[in-house]
Formats: structure tokens, C-alpha cells, sequence
């Protein structure tokens, strides 16, 4: 995946065969390029949509303060690499919670 076509050109030579999707930097064209090649690699395995994915991120994001709260930190300051293990936690509690979320329905 790259920002623009042909972006990987200049940098790879080979992707093992798998060329590259451009995203035009829209972070739901991400969202689809990277479900579709995940979908490719995993024959037989359900996979939501790429509308339902980006649902659910959309989610995450509404709720992400609150869950920042319960660290002490604001969610700016989770979105660096310095709390990227904060971040971890907090996206392991998240799907825990929204799983939950799911078998209630």
C-alpha cells in the first residue's frame, strides 16, 4: 500500500509478486486496500467489509478518550510512539469490551 502509484517503484524492486494499492492518503482507501489484500491471503476466512471495519475504527475512536481516562492520559498524547504500549493496552481492553458489546446483541 502507498500514498501514490508507483510510490513503491522507487524504493522496492519486489513485493513478492504483490503490487502495491494506492490509498491517495484517504485513510478509509487504506482501510479497503488492506482488507482486500487480507482477504486475498486468507481464502476460506470470513472477512467483514471494508464499510463494517471502518464502522468499528470509527467506534474505537469515539470511545478512545474514555479509555485513555482510566490511563491518565489524553488521547493526543497516546497517538506517539512513546505511549504505543498505552495505545496497545487500550485497543487489547477496547476489543474486549466491544466483543462483549457484540454478544449482547
Amino acid at each position: 500500500m502507498c500514498g501514490a502509484r508507483f510510490q513503491n517503484q522507487i524504493t522496492l524492486s519486489d513485493l513478492s509478486g504483490q503490487d502495491a494499492r494506492a490509498h491517495g492518503d484517504d485513510p478509509q482507501s487504506a482501510v479497503e486496500a488492506v482488507r482486500a489484500s487480507l482477504s486475498a491471503k486468507n481464502v476460506g476466512t470470513r472477512t467483514r467489509g471494508p464499510a463494517a471495519i471502518w464502522s468499528r475504527y470509527d467506534r474505537f475512536g469515539t470511545q478512545l478518550p474514555r479509555f485513555a481516562e482510566k490511563l491518565e492520559l489524553e488521547p493526543g498524547e497516546i497517538r506517539g510512539f512513546d505511549f504505543l504500549r498505552a495505545y496497545l493496552q487500550i485497543v487489547a481492553e477496547w476489543i474486549k469490551a466491544d466483543a462483549t458489546r457484540d454478544r449482547r446483541r
